[in-house]
């Protein structure tokens, strides 16, 4: 039998061979290729926006404060020149953090909204109180807040001690102490007792027409003399209030 080999066309111009007097079979199916799916991809996040910070450290009740190391989300940023100014670009912290050792007890202070924003600060000149001796200071309206609600609260609890004082007990650690607090004048002072970034131990408040208040505690080395803003909202030191803390 004679044979004969016949091409014919298919799609995408294969060609397949067919015997004479045969049917033809059906074509190959050719895969395409195509393109997978596109993926929706969100766009990065924005970086945050860095604002520039301008201000001043001055001391409570005092000038300017030359040398403050000031500190931005943990990191030293500026330090304030001779007439306490300062000034930071590029950062994205909302708050700073001042702090001249040993001199000056470290503070927090909020960063405003803005690009470009102002802060002034206050430092506390440190006051130390030794086992078995007397420290005389005075409050004013000019003193510092201490609050649980700031970053640099000393005890894990719910406080504010405003128009305050700070005052560490030395040697470290003091161990079982007694606290006496006396002051003069109208207002009475509140006083807190407590370990440093530990726990807050006690609490006690003055009185009208009571000038003293005795704390004691078994492992204390920070006290606040001040007023108890949660205690006596509205009580505010409108002169100053002399007092002498005392140790034993």
């Amino acid at each position: 039998m004679k044979r004969c080999l016949r091409w014919s066309t298919i799609a995408l111009l294969s060609l397949s061979a067919v015997t004479c007097g045969d049917s033809p079979s059906a074509p190959t199916p050719v895969p395409v290729a195509t393109d997978p799916p596109a993926t929706s991809t969100p766009p990065p996040a924005p970086p945050p926006a860095t604002r520039i910070i301008s201000g001043t450290v001055r001391a409570v009740d005092g000038g300017p404060v030359e040398g403050v190391m000031v500190l931005a989300s943990g990191k030293l940023v500026a330090r304030s020149d001779t007439d306490g100014r300062f000034t930071i670009r590029d950062v994205t912290a909302d708050h700073i953090y001042v702090y001249k050792s040993p001199d000056f007890v470290g503070t927090a202070w909020p960063v405003p909204p803005g690009s470009e924003v102002k802060v002034d600060a206050k430092v506390q000149p440190s006051l130390v109180v030794v086992k078995g001796t007397t420290v005389s200071s005075s409050i004013s309206a000019d003193d510092l807040t201490y609050s649980g609600e700031y970053e640099d609260a000393y005890w894990e609890s719910t406080y504010r001690c405003a128009s305050c004082k700070q005052i560490r007990l030395s040697p470290f650690p003091i161990g079982e102490v007694r606290v006496r607090l006396r002051w003069s004048g109208p207002v009475p002072l509140d006083l807190w007792v407590g370990r440093h970034y530990e726990g807050l131990q006690k609490v006690a408040h003055g009185e009208p027409g009571l000038s003293e208040l005795t704390v004691e505690s078994a492992n204390a080395d920070t006290v606040l003399v001040g007023i108890d803003a949660l205690a006596r909202p509205g009580l505010t030191v409108t002169a100053p209030v002399s007092f002498e803390i005392s140790v034993k």
